[in-house]
Protein backbone atom coordinates (compact mmCIF):
# COMPACT_ATOMS: atom_id res chain seq x y z
CA UNK A 1 0.00 0.00 0.00
CA UNK A 2 1.07 3.60 -0.33
CA UNK A 3 2.47 5.70 2.51
CA UNK A 4 -0.61 7.89 2.26
CA UNK A 5 -2.92 4.89 2.81
CA UNK A 6 -0.96 2.23 4.68
CA UNK A 7 -2.48 -1.22 5.08
CA UNK A 8 -3.42 -1.80 8.73
CA UNK A 9 -2.01 -5.34 8.47
CA UNK A 10 1.47 -3.94 7.81
CA UNK A 11 1.75 -2.55 11.36
CA UNK A 12 1.98 -4.23 14.75
CA UNK A 13 -0.97 -6.56 15.33
CA UNK A 14 -2.44 -8.58 18.18
CA UNK A 15 -4.53 -11.72 18.41
CA UNK A 16 -8.02 -11.21 19.83
CA UNK A 17 -10.88 -13.62 20.58
CA UNK A 18 -14.61 -13.32 21.00
CA UNK A 19 -16.95 -15.04 23.50
CA UNK A 20 -17.03 -18.14 21.27
CA UNK A 21 -13.19 -18.33 21.44
CA UNK A 22 -12.89 -17.49 17.73
CA UNK A 23 -9.60 -15.70 17.07
CA UNK A 24 -8.74 -12.89 14.70
CA UNK A 25 -6.01 -10.29 14.22
CA UNK A 26 -6.46 -6.63 15.13
CA UNK A 27 -4.24 -3.54 15.07
CA UNK A 28 -2.28 -3.48 18.35
CA UNK A 29 -2.67 0.27 18.77
CA UNK A 30 -6.48 0.23 18.53
CA UNK A 31 -9.08 -0.56 21.16
CA UNK A 32 -10.72 -3.92 20.63
CA UNK A 33 -14.07 -4.10 18.92
CA UNK A 34 -17.01 -4.69 21.25
CA UNK A 35 -17.09 -8.34 22.35
CA UNK A 36 -13.42 -9.05 21.59
CA UNK A 37 -10.56 -9.41 24.09
CA UNK A 38 -6.79 -9.80 23.87
CA UNK A 39 -5.34 -13.30 23.79
CA UNK A 40 -1.88 -12.05 24.74
CA UNK A 41 0.00 -12.52 21.47
CA UNK A 42 1.20 -9.61 19.37
CA UNK A 43 3.69 -9.04 16.58
CA UNK A 44 3.76 -9.01 12.82
CA UNK A 45 0.92 -10.35 10.71
CA UNK A 46 2.91 -13.53 10.12
CA UNK A 47 3.61 -14.05 13.84
CA UNK A 48 -0.04 -13.56 14.79
CA UNK A 49 -1.28 -15.89 12.06
CA UNK A 50 1.30 -18.51 13.12
CA UNK A 51 -0.08 -18.31 16.69
CA UNK A 52 -3.61 -18.82 15.35
CA UNK A 53 -2.47 -21.76 13.21
CA UNK A 54 -0.76 -23.40 16.24
CA UNK A 55 -3.55 -22.84 18.76
CA UNK A 56 -6.78 -22.88 16.72
CA UNK A 57 -8.79 -25.33 14.69
CA UNK A 58 -9.74 -24.83 11.04
CA UNK A 59 -12.46 -22.35 12.06
CA UNK A 60 -10.00 -20.14 14.01
CA UNK A 61 -11.52 -21.36 17.30
CA UNK A 62 -9.06 -21.87 20.15
CA UNK A 63 -8.48 -25.59 20.73
CA UNK A 64 -7.78 -25.05 24.44
CA UNK A 65 -8.83 -21.62 25.74
CA UNK A 66 -7.22 -22.32 29.14
CA UNK A 67 -3.83 -23.01 27.50
CA UNK A 68 -3.99 -19.73 25.60
CA UNK A 69 -4.57 -17.88 28.87
CA UNK A 70 -1.50 -19.54 30.39
CA UNK A 71 0.39 -18.28 27.34
CA UNK A 72 -0.57 -14.75 28.39
CA UNK A 73 0.66 -15.26 31.95
CA UNK A 74 3.85 -17.01 30.94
Amino acid sequence: MSEEYPDWQDGRLKVVKNSDNVCSIWPADRSNALGWEDVGESGTREQCLAFIKRHCDGNCRLRDPVASQSHVAG
